[in-house]
This record gives C-alpha cells, structure tokens and sequence, in this order.
C-alpha cells in the first residue's frame, strides 16, 4: 500500500528508526484511517512558529537569505517580523498588567 509506505518513510525522516517509524504511521492509521481529512501547509499549520524563527534569525540585513530559507517573499518576512514584534509586545503589556 503505498500510502501506507510514504507515511513510514515521512515519519522515520524524524525518527530515524524504522520500527518506531512503523508504530506511528499504524497508530494514524487506526486514528484517521478511512477518513477523508485534510491536511495544512507546514507554514500554515505553524505560522507562528515559523515567523518565530524567522524573527530570531533577522539581523536587519539578511531579508532575502530568510525569504529564501522559507520560500517566501521579503514583504511576507517583514510582515512576519511585524507580527512577532507586536505579539510579544502584547504579550509583554499583559504581563506587566498582572504584576
């Protein structure tokens, strides 16, 4: 089933071990298997996380070698940077709200 054989060898790309790699792939299967679901763009489904790593990678004059890394334009890395610095200033105020 090649399904099944590509979901084995996604999951050993982390793992490293064919065994464990077998393990996972059977337990979605019981927890997904014959059903129709849909699933996310990395970058999507881990937006912040990734406008996270790009933020702590920016230095101010690196832009493209980070839209490069991330396959995405220099606007969509300011506007990550943008974001990442106005939720941890959000963050930041709520903190000290509760202080």
């Amino acid at each position: 089933m090649a399904i099944a054989d590509d979901l084995v060898s996604s999951v050993d790309k982390v793992l490293g071990e064919k065994e464990k790699s077998k393990k996972v792939a059977r337990q979605v299967m019981r927890d997904f298997g014959g059903s129709q679901i849909y699933i996310p763009l990395e970058r999507s489904a881990f937006k912040e996380d990734i406008e996270d790593e790009m933020y702590e990678m920016y230095t101010g004059a690196n832009i493209s070698e980070i839209a490069r890394k991330y396959d995405c334009s220099f606007t969509t890395v300011y506007d990550s940077i943008k974001h990442v610095r106005k939720r941890r200033a959000e963050q930041k105020k709520a903190s000290k709200a509760f202080v």
